[in-house]
């Protein structure tokens, strides 16, 4: 029963940064929602490369879903690695790529080269996407 209860409260604290589901897709510059974008939860893997001997770490879509008039996005399992705007379905509109890890909430965008934490608000976290030619706000 010693061994239990300590390993209990480890998995509840890491099933804790696996809790993120939930996102509110918006324009950069104005603020106001994006409809229709798509989002995908990533799930990891890995895999033998090419290359003898080595091994690939991958990211692969699990889940998809799209954006709402407002903006959300849920997704109906949690998750750590989230796509938005994957193959840039939403013209006009750049890549995001989120990661929850211990430390907290990273918005990567791979186009720009650059990484933001944020904080989620009330268990939303808000995805600026900005148009390829806007630059970082």
């Amino acid at each position: 029963m010693r061994t239990f209860v300590p390993t209990l409260l480890l998995l509840l604290l890491l099933s804790g940064c696996a809790r993120l589901q939930t996102f509110r897709v918006v324009d950069a510059q104005s603020g106001q929602p994006l409809d229709g974008v798509q989002a995908e939860r990533l799930d990891g893997s890995v895999r033998p490369s090419a290359v003898p001997l080595v091994l690939a770490d991958t990211l692969s879509p699990v889940e998809r879903e799209a954006s709402d008039p407002s903006g959300a996005v849920n997704f109906k399992k949690a998750g750590t690695q989230f796509a938005f705007n994957p193959r840039s379905n939403s013209p006009g509109y750049g890549r995001a790529f989120v990661a929850a890890t211990w430390s907290g909430v990273k918005i990567r965008y791979p186009d720009e080269h650059r990484e933001v934490p944020v904080k989620p608000i009330d268990g939303v976290v808000e995805v600026p996407l900005r148009t390829p030619n806007s630059g970082p706000k």
